[in-house]
């Protein structure tokens, strides 16, 4: 989710300027998993500061680690004041400080490259990034009760384990769909994100027949596209 200050207008304006200057960085770094070329966090840094500087911005980022999941909320301000704040999420692959580390970086180079709207730092990786989306983080909303008083049977704090890894599982799968149908990453940003506030909302049965349906229409488009001979 976006927060920002009351009025954003001078931030704007800056902001636009520097990307009529931003440039994408190059690729100096593989990943060994994927074989696949990106902009390590210092080439994304290096570039975007005398731009943020020259245009009166500055950029901080803040990382935190609760529950398995770490966080690193990006701040982008403007010397008026203004500002605009974001936070990204994900999995830690492994709990120590090399995995939460690890994590750090990797949701500090894309905030900072999302926030200024600099092009993807990766290759393409034929969606093998979506595999570690990150998980419906399970927040307890107050109390949903029925007109007598009762609490509802679908209140989302009653998701017992397995439902949870579930909902987890099929927003993956539903991710990792809509990359592999050529959906823009904007796009499968938005609707990721609208998948988890529905298993947040919808009833368990429901989320489940709902979604684990739009990620099979998605692959048989892509298995169709993939039949038509060329």
């Amino acid at each position: 989710m976006l927060n920002k200050s009351e009025s954003i207008a001078n931030l704007v304006k800056a902001l636009s300027a520097l990307q009529g200057e931003l440039k994408d960085s190059s690729k100096n770094a593989v990943n060994p998993h994927y074989k696949s070329k990106y902009s390590d966090l210092s080439e994304v840094l290096g570039n975007l500061r005398p731009l943020l500087a020259k245009n009166q911005l500055a950029l901080s980022q803040f990382p935190s680690f609760e529950n398995g999941i770490v966080s690193v909320t990006s701040l982008l301000a403007h010397a008026s004041g203004e500002w605009i704040e974001s936070t990204a999420s994900a999995p830690a692959t492994k709990q120590d400080v090399q995995g939460v580390g690890s994590a750090i970086t990797y949701l500090k180079r894309y905030s900072a490259t999302s926030i200024v709207g600099m092009a993807s730092a990766d290759q393409d990786d034929d969606g093998n990034s979506v595999s570690t989306v990150p998980p419906v983080i399970m927040k307890v909303p107050s109390p949903k009760i029925d007109l007598n008083g009762n609490p509802m049977k679908q209140d989302f704090r009653q998701l017992s384990d397995a439902e949870t890894t579930k909902i987890e599982t099929i927003i993956q799968s539903y991710a990792k769909a809509l990359v592999l149908a050529g959906i823009k990453e904007d796009q499968t940003n938005e609707k990721v994100d609208l998948a988890r506030s529905m298993a947040k909302s919808q009833p368990f049965d429901l989320f489940v027949k709902d979604y684990t349906a739009k990620t099979t229409r998605l692959k048989e488009m892509v298995k169709k596209t993939d039949d038509i001979p060329f």
